[in-house]
């Protein structure tokens, strides 16, 4: 005969989220890149700001745009790789990037997923400590991926223990 005793604790899976729900959850606004056309727009929140409206919009540079978001908490819509690396440099405020895949219709069929709640992930952490964590560090969301995969860099302090 097979019994179990002794089990001192169980371990419950955290619920699946909705990107989404993340997103909307953090606050921060969504801005697209300027390089990018005007096609992904129709598929992004109507909150969803462009800096085409800008002055030189066109002489702005990587560093400036990930500058923008990072003074107005935003996240930056994009298919530009190129500001991935500026995500870990900066650990004095909270901002993100979403790649998307360079191909329109992939970024159609992969933004209608996203903004339509059918997008979700699973975390490793408690669900309200996830939202709180990814507002104050720096998200990376890139959907040209199959599954999708979230990245929040965050500065970590090492403690050193004494002995």
């Amino acid at each position: 005969m097979l019994g179990l005793t002794g089990v001192s604790h169980w371990y419950r899976i955290p619920r699946a989220i909705s990107v989404l729900t993340l997103l909307e959850r953090t606050a921060l606004e969504l801005v697209l890149d300027p390089s990018m056309t005007s096609t992904a727009l129709r598929y992004l929140p109507q909150i969803t700001r462009t800096l085409r409206n800008a002055d030189n919009v066109e002489k702005l540079s990587r560093e400036d745009v990930a500058q923008i978001c990072r003074t107005e908490h935003a996240i930056l819509v994009t298919v530009d790789f190129e500001y991935v690396p500026l995500l870990g440099g900066d650990s004095k405020s909270s901002w993100g990037v979403i790649l998307l895949p360079s191909d329109e219709t992939m970024q159609t069929e992969r933004l209608h997923r996203l903004f339509r709640g059918k997008l979700v992930f699973r975390p490793a952490v408690d669900r309200m400590g996830i939202f709180e964590y990814v507002r104050l560090n720096r998200l990376l969301l890139d959907i040209r991926l199959t599954p999708p995969v979230i990245t929040v860099h965050c500065d970590c302090r090492w403690l050193s223990l004494p002995g």
